[in-house]
């Protein structure tokens, strides 16, 4: 089932996102680039998530922006966590620093639970780490740092 899923999406998705990838490397033209840039950014259909992965994950060679931006803000719009996943695969997984600190930056706006998770569970060990968290109060107008440790990790 879950085969003939990615299957479908690809067949729906792989073609248009693949053409939106030549055009942006190839065209110097701001108009040519804004509207493939366009195209990609309204994607919010699900089923196209895969097709998303296999194309940052897999593609190393082709300049990358504008085309990895369009394909982040499209999957920050997503509310899935299988999208945030696909983000965090991309920061541990690309070999280009800039691709992985671009694909961190689109998770600000992802709910912490979508992906928080999948990042905790990379920990191959215990781990303990220190933290500096701010908060602000309404009735003062001073930020309060608090410092906590935090164990995670794999345990076995």
């Amino acid at each position: 089932v879950e085969e003939a899923a990615a299957k479908k999406a690809m067949a729906r998705w792989g073609a248009p996102l693949e053409a939106a990838r030549k055009q942006l490397a190839i065209s110097k033209a701001d108009k040519v680039i804004d509207t493939a840039q366009k195209r990609i950014e309204e994607i919010v259909d699900p089923d196209a998530i895969p097709v998303f992965r296999s194309l940052l994950i897999s593609d190393t060679k082709t300049p990358p922006f504008p085309f990895t931006k369009s394909c982040f803000a499209a999957l920050a719009r997503m509310e899935q966590p299988a999208a945030s996943q696909v983000i965090v695969e991309t920061v541990y997984h690309h070999p280009d620093p800039m691709i992985a600190a671009e694909a961190a930056q689109a998770l600000a706006n992802h709910d912490l639970m979508s992906f928080v998770p999948v990042l905790m569970s990379r920990f191959d060990a215990p781990t303990e780490f220190t933290a500096n968290i701010v908060s602000s109060s309404e009735t003062t107008t001073r930020n309060e740092t608090e410092t906590r440790k935090v164990k995670t990790g794999k345990t076995d």
